[in-house]
């Protein structure tokens, strides 16, 4: 059974600690400041998809398929 919880996402992660988690020891979640840069990230997202921009990667192709356009409803 897990002992304690390894909050990732604000500081980084020590060794001792992932072979905790990897042994059943620790229990993760995800820290606050991971979850709001994530939640932060996803509003850029949102907004590029809103405006219609052209953005690689998500609105585009990658690679050599950078200029096709994805359509809209498979994001």
């Amino acid at each position: 059974m897990a002992e304690g919880m390894l909050a990732i996402g604000d500081a980084p992660l020590r060794l001792d600690a992932i072979r905790r988690v990897a042994a059943g020891g620790m229990a993760v979640t995800l820290a606050s400041p991971a979850r709001d840069r994530m939640a932060a990230a996803r509003a850029v997202v949102d907004r590029h998809l809103a405006e219609g921009r052209a953005v690689y990667g998500l609105t585009r192709g990658l690679g050599g398929q950078a200029q096709l356009t994805l359509p809209t409803e498979t994001l």
